[in-house]
């Protein structure tokens, strides 16, 4: 391709995603959401912990801590869908990761990692609390 014809294609480009700005956003949220979905059901599918099956509420746990270290290292420091991305593409590894729902992961760093005492018993019910 020559010079002035890739100068046209990046012109176009640049215009086309200018106009389709919403478009485009809406586009990439789905294709985040499908990979997020993908990822948990590699790593399980539900909370390690209470069975929560949840998508909204599930979030992925380094099991022995290092979450924020992990995510300060990483360009930009975007924790949750670079991570993500670097599991779906096969550049990192899933050996320290397990799922947990969001209060299992907070008991999980609660208790585990911070020493709090344990004795806490955690159960999840997918019907709507009344």
């Amino acid at each position: 391709m020559s010079s002035e014809t890739r100068a046209k294609h990046n012109k176009y480009a640049r215009e086309w995603h200018h106009r389709n700005k919403e478009k485009r956003n809406a586009y990439m949220r789905e294709y985040r959401r499908n990979v997020r979905k993908q990822v948990l059901q590699l790593l399980g599918g539900k909370c390690t912990y209470c069975g929560c099956d949840t998508f909204e509420a599930l979030e992925i746990n380094h099991k022995n801590g290092g979450g924020t270290e992990e995510s300060n290292k990483r360009k930009g420091g975007r924790s949750s869908t670079s991570l993500v991305m670097e599991i779906h593409m096969e550049r990192r590894g899933t050996d320290d990761l397990e799922i947990a729902c969001i209060v299992c992961n907070a008991w999980h760093k609660a208790v585990k990692l911070n020493g709090l005492l344990d004795g806490w018993n955690i159960t999840w019910s997918p019907q709507p609390l009344s």
